[in-house]
């Protein structure tokens, strides 16, 4: 799915959305796809929503250190 969605060439400061993140796999596959393919996740938005609070919880704490190994990044959380 992570390869489809990258099918076109992503352009730094494209936004990557998905409404029903779950505890954000998609996304993690996604941000992984952008390293192998010489890419920095850092470089690109990230919306990620869910409707269940726990799995929103854990997307939030799993999608960031994704993005950037080294645990580094912006996480903003709305109630």
């Amino acid at each position: 799915m992570a390869r489809l969605t990258l099918e076109d060439e992503p352009r730094p400061e494209q936004w990557f959305d998905d409404p029903a993140a779950g505890t954000g796999g998609l996304l993690r596959a996604t941000a992984q796809r952008l390293r192998e393919t010489g890419r920095d996740p850092g470089d690109f938005g990230w919306a990620l929503n869910d409707v269940d609070p726990i799995a929103s919880a854990c997307c939030g704490e799993r999608v960031p250190l994704a993005a950037r190994p080294e645990g580094a990044g912006r996480v903003q959380r709305h109630p």
